[in-house]
């Protein structure tokens, strides 16, 4: 018989479970040889409890064009609470080859989750990325903001998504 319980580490972060989906904008400024990047897109996004016996909820984040006719991205990991203090520790892995480490907790409002990257691995021009998570109850979304330092810009807004729960 399968254990359905949430391991209680997680409880802070009960919030985030489940499937998610909405609309997203994202941007970057431009270079010398390139144009800013500006683009719209659709997320599908979900965060589950595999395992009760660790404090541990698997990430998965899929993004296709608004149009719905071509993929964009796709990311996995894991969240994992690292101690009794709420700090919080996110492996992902993106499409694009990247990997990174961020850290992290939950905000006093207990309903925000700030994550900072300590380590961003093969990526060239990616130095740092920095996550927010907030989720509004009242309207059972979840806003969700990227920033990213890359190609010699400094820390600049790069995504900004919208979701409703889904499930």
């Amino acid at each position: 018989m399968a254990d359905n319980s949430l391991n209680p580490k997680l409880t802070p972060l009960k919030w985030i479970l489940g499937s998610w989906k909405g609309d997203g904008e994202g941007g970057y400024p431009g270079s010398k040889d390139k144009d800013p990047l500006h683009f719209l897109y659709t997320e599908m996004l979900t965060f589950s409890a595999p395992n009760s016996a660790k404090p541990v909820i698997a990430y998965d984040q899929k993004t296709i064009s608004r149009d719905g006719t071509k993929k964009m991205h796709a990311e996995c990991g894991f969240y994992r609470v690292t101690g009794d203090d709420g700090q919080i520790e996110a492996n992902i892995a993106q499409s694009t080859g990247i990997a990174e480490v961020q850290k992290g907790s939950v905000k006093d409002d207990g309903k925000t989750l700030l994550l900072e990257s300590t380590v961003v691995a093969n990526a060239e021009k990616v130095k740092a990325i920095h996550r927010s998570l907030k989720y509004d109850a009242a309207n059972d979304q979840l806003v969700i903001l990227t920033s990213m330092e890359a190609s010699g810009h400094p820390m600049t807004q790069h995504l900004s998504t919208v979701l409703k729960r889904v499930s």
